[in-house]
């Protein structure tokens, strides 16, 4: 039996060194060779003349002082700026929701005052407009909504009053309509009158006492005298 581990492996190598036909640079040079290989497929390159140059100038040169105590310098302002900012939004914050208060408290006031005049039956009346036609709640002083059939032939009655005594609703149908006039300034134009009245140019002609008698054959003359002679001046029956 063995003392401790370290002559086990005392024993161990004596016995590899006996035994063991690969020599040193057998075993060692594929090992070297395989780190060698890793080692180029992980190689970095290496920087030009102007990369190397301006990394030394960034991180050892004075520009990276400079850059530093800028940050220094402007970093209260930043600071100050920012906290000015959080202190504004959170007093806008506060003085919307007095407001959303305050108007609620006004919305829930206006409601409660609502429902009781629903419940009382008050209802505001409504100014009639002068010179137009007034509605149903200026007329019977009656509220949206009809509660019987009583309100209902109530309004239906006004409304066929308003239509028959309003005058700006009657001007409507007597309103007439003017047509636009023809002006001339330079010279004429052959306007002519459109005699869509049926103008007569001979009054006397057309309505003389003798002017129909042309028209009447003395057989129709003779049957009218005798029917005017048995119904005088019944000129349905005649």
């Amino acid at each position: 039996e063995l003392a401790s581990v370290r002559d086990g492996l005392r024993l161990v190598v004596l016995a590899r060194l006996r035994c063991d036909r690969q020599t040193r640079d057998e075993r060692v040079y594929p090992l070297l060779r395989a780190n060698q290989v890793v080692s180029e497929l992980q190689r970095v390159p290496v920087p030009l003349d102007d990369q190397s140059r301006l990394f030394e100038e960034v991180v050892g040169g004075g520009r990276l002082c400079e850059w530093a105590s800028k940050h220094q310098n402007l970093q209260p302002a930043f600071v100050e700026h920012f906290a000015k900012r959080q202190s504004e939004i959170f007093g806008k914050a506060c003085q919307l929701k007095e407001e959303y208060l305050a108007l609620h408290e006004r919305w829930l006031e206006h409601c409660a005052r609502l429902d009781e005049e629903q419940k009382s039956g008050v209802t505001e009346e409504v100014a009639v407009p002068s010179g137009g036609r007034s509605t149903r709640r200026s007329t019977a002083i009656l509220g949206d909504a009809v509660r019987s059939d009583l309100e209902m032939e109530q309004i239906i009655a006004s409304l066929g009053v308003e239509e028959l005594t309003d005058p700006s609703y009657l001007a409507i149908k007597n309103v007439a309509k003017i047509p636009d006039m023809v002006s001339v300034t330079h010279g004429s134009i052959p306007y002519l009158f459109d005699d869509t009245n049926s103008i007569i140019d001979n009054p006397a002609e057309f309505y003389g006492a003798c002017s129909g008698n042309d028209y009447w054959a003395e057989e129709e003359r003779s049957i009218f005298l005798t029917e005017f002679a048995a119904h005088p001046k019944q000129f349905g029956i005649i």
